[in-house]
C-alpha cells in the first residue's frame, strides 16, 4: 500500500508542494487507512469497502485541498465524518493546527483514534453540531480557515464557517461543476477569492472555492 501512495502522491492531478519526505506521509496515510479497515465495517466511514478506493477517491480529494491552504493558520473542519479532509491534510502539513467538528458520536471515537495512533499534535475532535459548537467561547472567532467536503449548499456553509472565523480569513469548500457557480447572499460578509480548477484521480473536473471574510 505505501508504495501505492508514493505513486499517488507524484499524481500531476494533484500539484502537490515538493514533500520533504513522501515515504513518511505514505507510511502515516497508510497507518490511517488501516485504522479505517478496522473501523469501517462496525460504523460505515464510508459506503467504499476496498482502501485502494478509499485512497483514489477521499484521500486524494482530501489532498487537493493542499492547493488553497495556509498551511499554520489554525483550521476548523466541519462535519470531518470519516476524517476527510482533515486527516490527510494534517498528514501533509503536521503543524497545521487543526480541529474536527463532528456531530456524530461514533465518528468522533474513529478520529480520536487515529489522533492517538499518529500522535497528532494541535489536534482536536468536538463531538457537536456546528450551531451548537459556535455558541463554545473557545471556539467562537478562533480560525483562520474553515474547510468542508459534501456538506450543504455553499449558502449554507459560509452560515455555519461565520461564528468561527476571525475577520479577513478563509472558507475553502469543494464543489461539482454540476452545481453551477457559488451564490453567495445579499449582504454576506464574505467574497469569493478563488475558483481553483482540480481533477480527480479519475480525471472529472471540480472546484475549490475559496471564501474570503471581510472586515
Amino acid at each position: 500500500m505505501e508504495g501505492l501512495i508514493v505513486d499517488l502522491l507524484r499524481h500531476p492531478n494533484l500539484n502537490l508542494p515538493e514533500l520533504p519526505d513522501p515515504t513518511a506521509v505514505a507510511q502515516s496515510l497508510s497507518r490511517f487507512l488501516r485504522l479505517w479497515g478496522k473501523w469501517n465495517p462496525k460504523i460505515q466511514l464510508t459506503s467504499e469497502k476496498d482502501a485502494t478506493e478509499v485512497l483514489r477517491r477521499h484521500v486524494f480529494d482530501s489532498l487537493q485541498y493542499a492547493r488553497a491552504m495556509v498551511p499554520d493558520g489554525r483550521t476548523l473542519d466541519i462535519g470531518s465524518g470519516g476524517g476527510f479532509p482533515a486527516i490527510p491534510l494534517k498528514i501533509l502539513f503536521p503543524d497545521l493546527p487543526l480541529t474536527l467538528l463532528e456531530s456524530l458520536r461514533k465518528k468522533t471515537g474513529f478520529l480520536h483514534a487515529v489522533g492517538s495512533e499518529l500522535e497528532f499534535h494541535d489536534f482536536q475532535v468536538v463531538n457537536a453540531r456546528a450551531e451548537v459548537a459556535a455558541g463554545d467561547p473557545a471556539l467562537a472567532e478562533s480560525f483562520d480557515c474553515v474547510t468542508y467536503r459534501a456538506v450543504g449548499s455553499t449558502a449554507q456553509c459560509l452560515e455555519w464557517a461565520r461564528p468561527f472565523l476571525k475577520p479577513g480569513t478563509r472558507v475553502v469548500v469543494k464543489k461539482g461543476l454540476e452545481e453551477g457557480e457559488a451564490e453567495i447572499p445579499a449582504n454576506s460578509p464574505f467574497d469569493l477569492n478563488q475558483s481553483i480548477p482540480i481533477f480527480g484521480h479519475d480525471g472529472k473536473e471540480s472546484r475549490l472555492l475559496v471564501f474570503h471574510l471581510q472586515g
